[in-house]
């Protein structure tokens, strides 16, 4: 990860170094992206680039890792919800936006595709133990919310449900990057409901469970 001297930067200043660095790893990938270019592109010398980086990996990096969290965060939470109706209709519509705010964003289409590259050589490990990261911190508070609400099964352990969770997003997001395209609004909508429907499949509690709504009666009641 970045050096704390990049953190100390401006806000705008690391904004504009991480969009040149998107801009090159998104038409070229990680394996193809020059780091001169980047240098170039962000205006910086040589040795300030290496003063905020290890290397190019590390640029890659966090460069991934700003372009999902700003994603995540523009999609907004999940909060708000009461039953696990609402809990599933607030899912579909974050899909819906995330998807829609990927598919705006050609540099994270493309920061995407080229983490699938190097995943399928061999050579993007760092950049997918970010990936997940995000991916289980995410699952955590929504295995948290949907089961206060009755919404996600809690039959498994806690631990073995958000790994088998963070795997289905990372297929999801990776299989998104090579098909999502320019699709209608209709098609998104369509496409956010398959997934959030893929989803409850995995994670509803099997029929007949208790939830938090319905706690278990007593004898002779």
């Amino acid at each position: 990860m970045p050096r704390a001297r990049f953190q100390n930067l401006d806000a705008a200043r690391r904004a504009a170094i991480l969009r040149s660095a998107a801009e090159e790893f998104a038409e070229h990938g990680f394996e193809g992206a020059s780091y001169n270019r980047i240098i170039e592109r962000s205006g910086l010398s040589k040795g300030a680039m290496y003063y905020y980086f290890d290397d190019k990996e590390d640029l890659y990096i966090t460069t991934l890792s700003d372009a999902l969290t700003r994603l995540m965060l523009e999609a907004g939470s999940l909060t708000g919800a009461t039953t696990a109706a609402a809990f599933w209709r607030a899912s579909e519509a974050w899909s819906r936006r995330s998807i829609q705010l990927f598919q705006e964003d050609p540099a994270a289409i493309g920061l995407a595709r080229s983490l699938q590259k190097s995943i399928a050589r061999g050579t993007g490990s760092g950049a997918l133990t970010e990936l997940r990261r995000l991916a289980q911190s995410f699952m955590e508070a929504f295995v948290a919310q949907g089961q206060a609400l009755g919404a996600v099964r809690s039959d498994l352990p806690e631990g073995l449900l958000i790994r088998i969770l963070t795997s289905l997003e990372e297929a999801v997001d990776l299989w998104l990057a090579d098909h999502l395209g320019a699709r209608s609004s209709a098609e998104l909508d369509q496409l956010a409901k398959t997934i959030t429907g893929l989803y409850r499949r995995v994670v509803e509690p099997p029929p007949g469970a208790r939830t938090p709504a319905q706690p278990r009666r007593k004898r002779g009641k």
